[in-house]
């Protein structure tokens, strides 16, 4: 294979996955792995894990943690605002040619637009990728129309933009199979999506690779781990603007961010995770054992019922224990030797708020720790406002920090999901679809009463203290800090301007 690209393709596509396996098994709630392979309690003779399979127990508290950070970013559906700038032809930058299709208005692109933020069920994408990004370090989209529509498409010839949209599917990619294809160097120069397709009635599976370059998006055959067999001919990418070429910001129809420090799920995170599950399995194992009350007899004869029969011993309300001793082992009058004193003991069941609960709550909270999440240990303490502000800040930075990037994936899939369907509408619809951006807001579910920080530094600002881009830069959920900067300065340049006009009249 004489294509450097592709040669970066198949290394990528050959790359071990086992750490991310791992990850995604304890993200995923199955923190004992594969037929328990992340057991790190006593085993059977040899190492054998068939005889305690059945008796282990997990406790999941990695999966919630990382629920908790998405919930803080996604629990309520964000909005977006359409901003709309001056239409280019993305391909060569001129006006675009007659015949080239009906323009869309900006109510009915914004109209369209929110309905297919709906029923692609944009939220959900978002959320899963949100996950990846914990688990994972890395959050991939796709945006893409099914394969089954490509007979509809050639046989249609006039599409508005909400038809055209009904076509476009968005999706959260597992990072195990797509994301970017990176030199050496760190830069992007494409970006793959591997599945398999299985044929039920030949029993057969296929391996497909969809491939995008910064022009097309090619679709291969994979054969074995060596070959990649190109089918049919590649596709345009109508986000690839000539004019740019060589940009850094080159566009695709996949997008990714990785998270800085990579996965949240730390080595830290799984030993502790590791521990919770042994302590909850041997509390278990304590109860089957020790977790009733038993009565230890000794020199006693065995109880038999009325055809006697040895039975257990009974007891309960109302109910004689009487001990009968054995008999002594009397050589010289073997047939009365006496009996034996018989003994007994109360044994009352193994107190698991002594020996196991206390382990129990101490690996608990060193992987809420590890998470940032100790205030959800300890929930159900009485702590004051501010401490819980305190010992919640750290896990509102990690909420705020995730949702630039979550915010940055939404913005693309929305303007990527217009541009595909602008591709099917015509020239003049893609050209005006090129020039608009979007800008989310997220509703972020971060402890209101850190909001006082926040004012300390608009307090600063409105004294002289503190520049009005630190001000933006540290106010939560604000993606966009240059637009504001220049709309804040704009309406105080207005007002000032005013102020002034009004002087002068005076």
């Amino acid at each position: 294979m004489n294509n450097p690209l592709l040669r970066l393709l198949l290394a990528r596509l050959n790359e071990a996955q086992t750490d991310l396996n791992r990850l995604g098994l304890y993200a995923s709630g199955r923190t004992l792995g594969v037929n328990g392979s992340f057991w790190k309690g006593r085993k059977g003779k040899g190492g054998d894990m068939t005889q305690v399979l059945t008796s282990l127990v997990q406790d999941d508290q990695i999966g919630p943690a990382i629920k908790r950070i998405v919930d803080g970013q996604l629990d309520k559906d964000p909005d977006w605002q359409a901003l709309e700038g001056p239409a280019t032809l993305i391909s060569t930058g001129e006006a675009a040619p007659e015949g080239a299709g009906e323009s869309v208005r900006p109510d009915e692109r914004v109209d369209a637009m929110t309905t297919w933020h709906t029923e692609a069920a944009l939220i959900t994408a978002l959320r899963s990728a949100a996950w990846a990004y914990q688990w994972a370090g890395r959050m991939v989209l796709r945006v893409y129309i099914p394969d089954e529509y490509r007979d509809l498409i050639e046989s249609r010839a006039a599409w508005t933009l909400a038809e055209a949209l009904e076509l476009v599917h968005v999706q959260s990619v597992d990072p195990r199979d797509g994301g970017p294809v990176i030199d050496a160097h760190g830069r992007v120069l494409g970006y793959f999506f591997a599945y398999q397709v299985t044929d039920p009635v030949r029993r057969t599976t296929t391996k497909w690779v969809e491939f995008h370059t910064q022009d097309t998006v090619q679709l291969y055959q994979r054969v074995g781990g060596l070959a990649l067999n190109p089918v049919g001919e590649p596709m345009p990418n109508p986000l690839y603007d000539e004019t740019r070429l060589g940009s850094r910001r080159r566009e695709y129809l996949m997008w990714h961010a990785d998270r800085l420090g990579g996965t949240a799920i730390t080595p830290s995170a799984i030993d502790a995770q590791d521990r919770l599950n042994a302590a909850n399995t041997y509390m278990g194992r304590n109860d089957d054992m020790t977790g009733f009350r038993m009565i230890v007899t000794g020199n006693a004869e065995t109880p038999v019922d009325d055809l006697g029969k040895p039975t257990t011993w009974k007891a309960g309300p109302d109910v004689v224990i009487t001990l009968i001793g054995i008999p002594k082992d009397d050589r010289d009058n073997p047939t009365d030797g006496g009996r034996e004193t018989p003994t007994f003991q109360i044994i009352d069941p193994v107190d698991p708020r002594t020996h196991s609960i206390p382990s129990i709550n101490h690996w608990g909270r060193k992987v809420m720790a590890a998470f940032d999440q100790g205030w959800a240990a300890d929930g159900e303490l009485e702590v004051s406002g501010e401490s819980k502000r305190v010992s919640r800040k750290p896990h509102d930075k990690r909420v705020i920090f995730a949702s630039v990037d979550t915010g940055a994936g939404m913005a693309w899939a929305l303007r990527a999901g217009l541009m595909l369907a602008s591709s099917l509408v015509g020239e003049e619809a893609l050209r005006e679809a090129a020039a608009v951006r979007f800008r989310p807001r997220m509703y972020l579910d971060v402890d209101s009463a850190n909001l006082a920080e926040y004012l300390a530094k608009l307090s600063a600002y409105e004294k002289g203290g503190l520049d009005l881009e630190s001000l933006l830069e540290s106010t939560p959920s604000l993606t966009d800090v240059a637009s504001v900067k220049a709309r804040v300065e704009a309406e105080q340049a207005a007002k000032a301007k005013e102020a002034g006009t009004g002087a002068a009249g005076a």
